[in-house]
């Protein structure tokens, strides 16, 4: 019984990272009509894979704002290149620290939604920080709903 719970462990062990998957995240000033974005704005990904945000564009970082229980903050630094792996379920909220007004927010979905009222309620709440872009958050917030 402790073999076979030894390779269950291994196998699903194994698995999650061989086959997690790389996304990229690029941070930019403009993009089709719309200015300080993350493209894409909403990632859904799997635990286990890993996103890269890349500043294509001079003068964004990436920041956490809501994570899961669990999860570590993040920070990067203005103009630099920044992976992160992503091992637990939930939205992961974030924004260029530099731009948060202007609605420069993004959204992860890892897995399962666990905590989607967190989440949906935290939106509600930031959009009083929001000088910018409004709708965006609102956008948001319907894709959160749909999933």
């Amino acid at each position: 019984m402790k073999t076979l719970l030894k390779f269950l462990f291994l196998v699903f062990f194994v698995s999650n990272f061989a086959f997690s998957k790389d996304f990229e995240v690029k941070m930019l000033n403009q993009l089709d009509g719309k200015s300080m974005i993350f493209e894409p704005s909403f990632l859904k990904i799997n635990v286990g894979d890993k996103v890269t945000f890349i500043p294509e564009q001079l003068g964004h970082n990436s920041a956490s704002l809501l994570i899961p229980k669990n999860s570590k903050p993040w920070k990067s630094q203005t103009n630099q290149r920044f992976s992160l792996d992503f091992n637990q379920q939930g939205i992961y909220i974030y924004e260029c620290s530099i731009h948060g007004v202007m609605a420069m927010i993004g959204i992860i979905q890892v897995g399962e939604a666990k905590n989607l009222e967190e989440a949906k309620d935290f939106l509600n709440k930031h959009r009083n920080k929001v000088i910018m872009n409004k709708n965006r958050i609102d956008d948001y917030l319907k894709k959160l709903a749909t999933n």
